[in-house]
């Protein structure tokens, strides 16, 4: 696992951090509570599993996806819990959702991943929720901190216990590391 402060330059991150947190991002209710905003969907997966989604907004992720070494996205969506979506205002605990594995199935099996499929979470604003993994290591929601890690990690979300908003984006993709290779000139 990789936990990177300050992933991105401050002037990138506030630019992303103001579009994912103003009143033009467009929010969708989820069953479990939660707002989504679904940025890229690889065909196969849900919603729709029977074609890709990108929605236009996309596009300000990518010096995102460049950092990462994205090879091929399979699902980016931001979340947005807490504040309005915490619904029942007079209990101040900490909502446990279980242990869950990001992996992309489609046209394979989702125990023979590849070894490269990484999940990575992006915090987009600083409150008193967190990530913890199966092995029981916690890493806070810090903005601008990034954790990086094997898709076939066991890990779950836990809310923030007051009023304020939780705002993340979650990539699960394909990496490849990038080398920077010097040509000589004759």
């Amino acid at each position: 696992m990789d936990i990177i402060d300050n992933f991105l330059p401050e002037k990138e991150f506030r630019g992303l951090q103001s579009y994912m947190m103003n009143n033009d991002c467009p929010w969708f209710y989820q069953e479990d509570g939660t707002l989504n905003h679904l940025f890229y969907s690889a065909k196969g997966q849900l919603p729709r599993e029977d074609e890709e989604i990108c929605a236009a907004t996309a596009v300000i992720l990518d010096p995102i996806m460049i950092k990462l070494g994205v090879v091929q996205p399979y699902k980016v969506e931001a979340y947005f819990k807490g504040g309005i979506t915490n619904y029942n205002k007079g209990v101040k605990s900490v909502k446990e959702v279980g242990m869950v594995k990001d992996t992309y199935i489609s046209g394979r099996s989702s125990i023979n991943t590849n070894s490269n499929d990484k999940v990575a979470v992006l915090f987009v604003n600083t409150n008193d929720g967190y990530l913890e993994f199966e092995d029981g290591s916690k890493v806070p929601s810090v903005e601008n901190t990034i954790v990086v890690f094997d898709s076939n990690t066991k890990y779950r979300t836990v809310e923030t216990p007051d009023d304020s908003r939780r705002v993340a984006i979650n990539f699960t993709y394909e990496a490849q590391e990038f080398k920077v290779v010097k040509v000589k000139k004759n």
